[in-house]
């Protein structure tokens, strides 16, 4: 016995198009082969999908082609996505950001007060928070940047990750004494 499931278009009896999924399972009767059709009613659930593609089109163009730095951050302090300007700035590829933490490209005299800060989104107590920090590029060299960090909440209201955005702050770079 062989299930067949396909997609195709209908037509209701206004003339309306809609979106149908078709199940046949064949049914033996000793006077023949015959088949139990279901039809199911995807339009509603492909508007869904489309509405959720497009969103997630225009969040990606967004995100990808902004002017400042952009990173979805997992609560581990990971960066999940980066977006071009933030890998033109500090000069790390999106992969090389996937493998560290974000204390590893921030200056040391202000890993301190943002952990703290980053602490309290993890903890619930702040939703935002905005700081002056310098960051550390590949070539070792530091630059000031204003961080706005916001928290994105699942369902169910707890941080599921952060997105930070940054901002060079000066054109002025230096030399990292580490």
């Amino acid at each position: 016995m062989v299930i067949e499931k396909f997609e195709t278009l209908g037509v209701r009896k206004d003339g309306t198009e809609l979106d149908l999924e078709v199940t046949m399972v064949p049914i033996p009767f000793k006077d023949g082969p015959a088949s139990l059709v279901f039809l199911v009613d995807t339009s509603s659930q492909k508007a869904k999908d489309d509405t959720l593609w497009e969103q997630d089109a225009r969040f990606k163009v967004i995100f990808m082609t902004a002017s400042v730095g952009m990173a979805l951050v997992a609560m581990d302090g990971t960066p999940i996505l980066v977006n071009t300007a933030l890998t033109e700035m500090l000069g790390y590829s999106e992969a090389e950001f996937q493998k560290m933490t974000f204390s590893q490209f921030t200056h040391p005299e202000d890993i301190q007060k943002d952990m703290k800060l980053f602490k309290e989104i993890l903890g619930g107590k702040r939703n935002a928070y905005n700081i002056e920090k310098r960051f550390i590029r590949k070539d070792g060299l530091a630059f000031p940047c204003h961080l706005t960090v916001s928290v994105v909440k699942s369902p169910s209201g707890k941080p599921h990750y952060v997105v930070g955005v940054v901002e060079q702050t000066s054109d002025r770079v230096a030399k990292l004494a580490v």
